[in-house]
This record gives C-alpha cells, structure tokens and sequence, in this order.
C-alpha cells in the first residue's frame, strides 16, 4: 500500500491521516443535513418530476470520486489481505483446493469477480499487494454502488416520488461513509448492498422468484447476507401459511388457484426455495466440485453455517 499518496491507517502518514478523518466526518455531516433539508423539502412533493439528469450527474460524480479514492489513497484492511492471497491461489490453482485451503475467506460469486479483476491485473503485470492491483480490485465496489444509487432512486421514485429518490441517489454517491467503504477499504459490504437492495426491490412489486434468487446470489457475495435469512424466512413462511390458510377456506380448483396471484404461493414457493438453492449450489460448483467433492450438505455447512459461528470471518 506504500505507493498510494496517502495510506489510511498507517503511522507513517499520521498527520494526513487525522486530517482525512476529521474532513471525512465533517463532509458526512454535511452531506447528511443537506439531504434532511432536502427530504422535508421534496417529501410531499407531487410525482412526475424529471430529475434524470441531477441521478446521472450526482452517480457520476460519486463513481469518479471512488476512482479519485482509489488512486489516491490506500485503505488497509485484512481484506486486501484475504483479495490478494485468493488472487494469487487463483492465478497458480484455478479453482481448486482454495477452500480446502483458507475456507470460506472469499464466497463463490465474490471469488469470481475477483478472479476477473485481479487475474486481468496480473495478467497486465500487477504484482501482487501493489497499490496498482488493489484499484483493480476496487472496480467491482465502484460499480456495486453506482448499481445501489440507481435502484434506491427507483424505488424511492415508485413509492415517493422523484425527488426523494434523487436524493437517496445522491446521499449514497456523495456521502463519505459510501465511498470510503467502497473506493478506499474496499469492503466487502459495499459488493453486497446492490445484492440486498435489489432483492428488496423486488420483493415490495411482489417478484417473489426474482427476489429469491437475487438474495441466494448476495449469499455467494459474504458472509453477513446470510444473516437476512431469518428475515426472508419468516416473510415467506407467513404469506406461505397464509396462502394455504386461503386455500383451504375458499376450496378452489387446483387450476383456478395456480391462476390466483396470492393462492398460487401454496405451490410455487417450495419450488422458489428449491431454485434458490439450486442456482447457489450450481454457481459454487467450480469451487467445490473438488474441495467438497461436490457434496451439498458439507456445501451448506462450510459456507452459510459453521462461519456464523466464526470471528475469524468478521
């Protein structure tokens, strides 16, 4: 990380340093207030408003200043840490025998992307752990939080209105604590919450197999999406009893209740959950086709339970 101008977290440069922070907090307060005065402003205002061109502008200028980060200022963490030993481990074993060796450091879609980023910089001559290497690897971030800003504008455009969902745009691209998570740490969160967003998203228009499947995706990105499962269980669990309660009152059909938006999910959701499972199991493959010898249940173990039970993973 010693090439970056300024390298968080590091003695050598404590002065800039404390500098950073302090402009950090003060820009996030500002950002913050700003976006309070804005919301009470615009909250009751009537929807049909265009503010497309403010959206594009303000998650622009949120991706250049993660790119401006990136370049400038270096994060450590045990993340880049963990990013560079998996990169390596790919560039000389594929992907094989990665969870035999470290477990469940990087999931299987996180291990993808940076298989995808950090192989292409190593491809172009990066050594490993360089500053270089490790904008690389803050590309996929960058994206994720421009794909974040976009579907919070949509949603809030939908149940709002346009105004409030430019602000929420503009509070994820602009605030310091979104793009010190993504452009200078790196951390694994900022990949996660187009994930999480977008199955919410999803879930509030009643998307249910799309909603499912986008989470069983964020699953495959860290650790901490697994900690929504008793959410999404408990949701599904009740519109699923609640379903079944309505078919048994109303007797209909089996063809008429396949029909019925609410009533079908007696039916269709068991095979939801059985989907989900079967696009994790099937995206993980190349990672445990050997490790695990392709063994579900030691699959499900390894990856989405014995880790809750694990600091080392935090």
């Amino acid at each position: 990380m010693g090439r970056y101008l300024i390298s968080v977290a590091s003695t050598a440069n404590l002065g800039a340093d404390v500098t950073f922070t302090v402009v950090t907090i003060l820009l996030t307060v500002a950002v913050l207030l700003t976006a309070v005065w804005l919301l009470a402003k615009f909250i009751n205002a009537p929807k049909g408003a265009n503010v497309v061109k403010f959206v594009v502008i303000t998650v622009a200028a949120g991706v250049v200043i993660r790119v401006l980060s990136s370049l400038f200022i270096g994060g450590y963490r045990y993340e880049f840490t963990v990013y560079n030993r998996m990169i390596d481990h790919f560039m000389t074993n594929g992907f094989s025998d990665y969870y035999f060796k470290f477990g469940a450091e990087v999931y299987p879609f996180s291990y993808y992307i940076f298989a995808l980023f950090g192989g292409l910089g190593r491809i172009f001559g990066l050594e490993s752990g360089s500053a270089y290497l490790s904008v690389m690897i803050k590309i996929p971030f960058i994206i994720a939080d421009a794909a974040s800003s976009i579907i919070l504008y949509r949603a809030a455009k939908r149940y709002v209105n346009a105004e409030t969902g430019a602000v929420l745009a503009g509070v994820y691209s602009l605030c310091p604590v979104f793009f010190t998570a993504s452009g200078i740490w790196g951390s694994s969160v900022a990949l996660l919450m187009p994930f999480i967003l977008g199955s919410f998203y999803l879930l509030i228009f009643k998307k249910h197999l799309a909603a499912i499947l986008v989470y069983s995706l964020a699953m495959l990105v860290v650790k901490d999406a697994t900690y929504l499962y008793p959410l999404y269980l408990i949701y599904y669990g009740f519109i699923f009893v609640r379903s079944i309660v309505r078919n048994v009152r109303e007797k209909k059909a089996f063809k008429e209740s396949v029909r019925d938006g609410e009533l079908s999910l007696a039916y269709k959701l068991p095979v939801y959950f059985i989907a989900s499972f079967l696009l994790k199991y099937v995206v993980s493959l190349p990672l445990i086709i050997k490790d695990y010898g392709a063994n579900p249940f030691t699959f499900i173990y390894n990856l989405f339970l014995a880790p809750l039970a694990s600091l080392e993973y935090f």
